[in-house]
Protein backbone atom coordinates (compact mmCIF):
# COMPACT_ATOMS: atom_id res chain seq x y z
CA UNK A 1 0.00 0.00 0.00
CA UNK A 2 2.84 2.39 0.80
CA UNK A 3 4.43 1.62 -2.58
CA UNK A 4 1.13 2.36 -4.32
CA UNK A 5 0.94 5.71 -2.56
CA UNK A 6 4.50 6.63 -3.48
CA UNK A 7 4.25 5.50 -7.11
CA UNK A 8 2.59 8.72 -8.37
CA UNK A 9 5.27 10.80 -6.64
CA UNK A 10 7.99 8.69 -8.27
CA UNK A 11 6.40 9.24 -11.69
CA UNK A 12 6.28 12.98 -11.09
CA UNK A 13 9.91 12.96 -10.01
CA UNK A 14 10.83 11.35 -13.32
CA UNK A 15 9.14 14.28 -15.09
CA UNK A 16 11.47 16.82 -13.49
CA UNK A 17 12.61 19.26 -16.17
CA UNK A 18 15.59 20.52 -14.16
CA UNK A 19 18.93 18.77 -14.70
CA UNK A 20 22.64 19.54 -14.25
CA UNK A 21 22.05 21.14 -10.86
CA UNK A 22 25.03 23.06 -9.47
CA UNK A 23 25.69 25.60 -6.70
CA UNK A 24 28.13 28.37 -5.84
CA UNK A 25 28.51 29.89 -2.38
CA UNK A 26 28.73 33.66 -2.51
CA UNK A 27 31.56 35.21 -0.44
CA UNK A 28 30.22 36.61 2.81
CA UNK A 29 31.96 39.98 2.39
CA UNK A 30 29.65 40.76 -0.57
CA UNK A 31 26.49 40.89 1.56
CA UNK A 32 26.27 44.68 1.44
CA UNK A 33 26.80 44.73 -2.33
CA UNK A 34 25.71 41.34 -3.68
CA UNK A 35 27.06 40.41 -7.10
CA UNK A 36 24.88 40.55 -10.18
CA UNK A 37 24.42 37.54 -12.41
CA UNK A 38 27.09 38.89 -14.75
CA UNK A 39 29.59 38.89 -11.87
CA UNK A 40 28.92 35.29 -10.85
CA UNK A 41 31.82 32.99 -11.90
CA UNK A 42 30.10 30.20 -13.84
CA UNK A 43 33.18 27.98 -13.72
CA UNK A 44 33.03 27.98 -9.90
CA UNK A 45 29.72 26.11 -9.71
CA UNK A 46 29.84 22.62 -8.18
CA UNK A 47 27.45 19.88 -9.28
CA UNK A 48 25.06 18.33 -6.76
CA UNK A 49 22.17 15.88 -6.76
CA UNK A 50 18.97 15.70 -4.79
CA UNK A 51 18.43 18.29 -2.06
CA UNK A 52 20.98 21.07 -1.59
CA UNK A 53 21.93 21.43 2.09
CA UNK A 54 24.57 23.99 3.06
CA UNK A 55 23.77 24.50 6.73
CA UNK A 56 23.49 27.84 8.54
CA UNK A 57 25.39 30.86 7.25
CA UNK A 58 24.89 34.51 6.39
CA UNK A 59 26.41 33.87 2.94
CA UNK A 60 24.04 33.53 0.00
CA UNK A 61 24.04 30.48 -2.27
CA UNK A 62 23.50 30.51 -6.02
CA UNK A 63 21.90 27.50 -7.72
CA UNK A 64 22.10 26.91 -11.47
CA UNK A 65 19.91 24.39 -13.26
CA UNK A 66 19.39 23.43 -16.88
CA UNK A 67 15.73 23.53 -17.89
CA UNK A 68 14.50 21.26 -20.64
CA UNK A 69 12.33 22.86 -23.34
CA UNK A 70 8.60 22.33 -22.99
CA UNK A 71 5.30 23.40 -24.45
CA UNK A 72 3.51 25.86 -22.23
CA UNK A 73 4.82 26.97 -18.87
CA UNK A 74 7.22 25.35 -16.42
CA UNK A 75 6.71 25.64 -12.66
CA UNK A 76 9.76 25.82 -10.41
CA UNK A 77 8.56 24.41 -7.10
CA UNK A 78 10.87 24.99 -4.12
CA UNK A 79 10.78 23.69 -0.58
CA UNK A 80 11.03 24.24 2.37
CA UNK A 81 8.57 27.10 2.60
CA UNK A 82 10.40 29.12 5.29
CA UNK A 83 13.30 30.32 3.11
CA UNK A 84 13.57 34.12 3.40
CA UNK A 85 14.47 35.24 -0.10
CA UNK A 86 14.99 33.49 -3.44
CA UNK A 87 15.76 35.52 -6.56
CA UNK A 88 15.19 33.93 -9.97
CA UNK A 89 17.25 34.96 -12.99
CA UNK A 90 15.80 33.61 -16.24
CA UNK A 91 17.00 34.80 -19.67
CA UNK A 92 13.40 34.56 -20.94
CA UNK A 93 12.12 36.99 -18.30
CA UNK A 94 12.63 40.74 -18.49
CA UNK A 95 13.66 41.12 -14.86
CA UNK A 96 14.62 39.08 -11.83
CA UNK A 97 11.75 37.73 -9.73
CA UNK A 98 11.85 37.46 -5.93
CA UNK A 99 9.87 35.01 -3.79
CA UNK A 100 10.21 33.68 -0.27
CA UNK A 101 8.93 33.83 3.27
CA UNK A 102 9.29 37.63 3.34
CA UNK A 103 7.58 38.21 -0.01
CA UNK A 104 4.08 37.64 -1.41
CA UNK A 105 3.49 34.22 -2.98
CA UNK A 106 2.87 33.73 -6.66
CA UNK A 107 -0.53 35.12 -7.62
CA UNK A 108 -3.33 32.70 -8.36
CA UNK A 109 -2.05 29.73 -6.37
CA UNK A 110 -2.62 28.31 -2.90
CA UNK A 111 0.48 26.11 -3.09
CA UNK A 112 2.45 26.21 0.15
CA UNK A 113 5.70 25.69 -1.76
CA UNK A 114 7.66 28.65 -3.13
CA UNK A 115 6.80 28.85 -6.83
CA UNK A 116 8.06 30.52 -9.98
CA UNK A 117 6.16 30.04 -13.24
CA UNK A 118 8.43 30.56 -16.25
CA UNK A 119 8.06 30.04 -20.02
CA UNK A 120 8.71 26.52 -21.28
CA UNK A 121 11.10 27.72 -23.99
CA UNK A 122 12.07 26.18 -27.30
CA UNK A 123 15.61 25.13 -26.34
CA UNK A 124 17.44 24.05 -23.17
CA UNK A 125 18.55 27.00 -21.05
CA UNK A 126 20.15 27.73 -17.71
CA UNK A 127 18.32 29.60 -14.95
CA UNK A 128 19.85 30.83 -11.70
CA UNK A 129 18.43 31.08 -8.18
CA UNK A 130 20.04 33.15 -5.43
CA UNK A 131 19.11 31.90 -1.95
CA UNK A 132 19.55 34.22 1.03
CA UNK A 133 18.03 33.14 4.34
CA UNK A 134 18.56 33.26 8.09
CA UNK A 135 17.39 29.66 8.39
CA UNK A 136 19.21 26.58 7.18
CA UNK A 137 20.22 26.89 3.53
CA UNK A 138 18.34 23.88 2.27
CA UNK A 139 16.70 23.84 -1.15
CA UNK A 140 14.67 21.15 -2.86
CA UNK A 141 13.87 22.20 -6.43
CA UNK A 142 11.56 20.59 -8.94
CA UNK A 143 10.71 21.89 -12.42
CA UNK A 144 7.42 20.43 -13.61
CA UNK A 145 4.39 21.20 -15.72
CA UNK A 146 1.53 23.20 -14.14
CA UNK A 147 -0.57 20.01 -14.03
CA UNK A 148 2.17 18.10 -12.21
CA UNK A 149 2.66 21.04 -9.83
CA UNK A 150 -1.03 20.93 -8.96
CA UNK A 151 -0.83 17.17 -8.34
CA UNK A 152 2.21 17.66 -6.09
CA UNK A 153 0.36 20.39 -4.21
CA UNK A 154 -2.64 18.14 -3.60
CA UNK A 155 -0.53 15.20 -2.41
CA UNK A 156 1.47 17.51 -0.17
CA UNK A 157 -1.77 18.81 1.38
CA UNK A 158 -2.94 15.24 2.01
CA UNK A 159 0.30 14.19 3.71
CA UNK A 160 0.59 17.38 5.73
CA UNK A 161 -3.08 17.20 6.69
CA UNK A 162 -2.58 13.68 8.01
CA UNK A 163 0.38 14.83 10.13
CA UNK A 164 -1.55 17.83 11.48
CA UNK A 165 -4.45 15.53 12.36
CA UNK A 166 -2.11 13.27 14.33
CA UNK A 167 -0.77 16.28 16.24
CA UNK A 168 -4.24 17.68 16.95
CA UNK A 169 -5.95 14.39 17.86
CA UNK A 170 -4.66 14.17 21.48
CA UNK A 171 -5.85 17.70 22.35
CA UNK A 172 -9.55 16.90 23.01
CA UNK A 173 -8.50 13.88 25.08
CA UNK A 174 -6.15 16.02 27.18
CA UNK A 175 -8.86 18.63 27.81
CA UNK A 176 -11.40 16.00 28.82
CA UNK A 177 -8.84 14.34 31.09
CA UNK A 178 -8.09 17.64 32.79
CA UNK A 179 -11.79 18.27 33.48
CA UNK A 180 -12.03 14.76 34.89
CA UNK A 181 -8.90 14.47 37.06
CA UNK A 182 -7.64 18.11 37.23
CA UNK A 183 -3.99 17.16 36.86
CA UNK A 184 -1.44 19.79 35.89
CA UNK A 185 0.28 17.22 33.72
CA UNK A 186 -2.69 17.33 31.32
CA UNK A 187 -2.36 21.12 31.06
CA UNK A 188 1.34 20.84 30.28
CA UNK A 189 0.69 18.12 27.70
CA UNK A 190 -2.07 20.15 26.00
CA UNK A 191 0.15 23.25 25.90
CA UNK A 192 3.03 21.25 24.43
CA UNK A 193 0.80 19.68 21.80
CA UNK A 194 -0.69 23.06 20.88
CA UNK A 195 2.79 24.55 20.47
CA UNK A 196 3.85 21.65 18.24
CA UNK A 197 0.72 22.07 16.13
CA UNK A 198 1.33 25.81 15.71
CA UNK A 199 4.98 25.22 14.81
CA UNK A 200 4.01 22.58 12.24
CA UNK A 201 1.46 24.92 10.65
CA UNK A 202 4.09 27.62 10.23
CA UNK A 203 6.82 25.31 8.95
CA UNK A 204 4.46 23.72 6.43
CA UNK A 205 3.61 27.13 4.98
CA UNK A 206 0.09 27.60 6.33
CA UNK A 207 1.03 30.77 8.22
CA UNK A 208 0.17 33.30 5.46
CA UNK A 209 -3.20 31.64 4.86
CA UNK A 210 -4.12 31.60 8.55
CA UNK A 211 -2.65 34.97 9.57
CA UNK A 212 -3.17 36.91 6.37
CA UNK A 213 -6.51 38.28 7.50
CA UNK A 214 -5.14 39.29 10.91
CA UNK A 215 -1.68 40.69 10.23
CA UNK A 216 -1.13 43.77 8.01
Amino acid sequence: MVCCGLLPLMVLAQQDRATNKAFWEEPCHTRQHPPTLADVPQEAFEAYEGVLARGYSTCAVWVRVLLAPAEGATVLRIQPTYLDEITLHDPLLRAATVRGDRFPPEAGTLDRAIRFTVPGGEAPRHVWLRLSTSSTRMLDLQAVSPQSAQALEQRSDWLQGALLLLLAAPLPWAVLQWFHVRERLMVVFAAKQTAMLAWALLVMGYGPSLLGAVLP
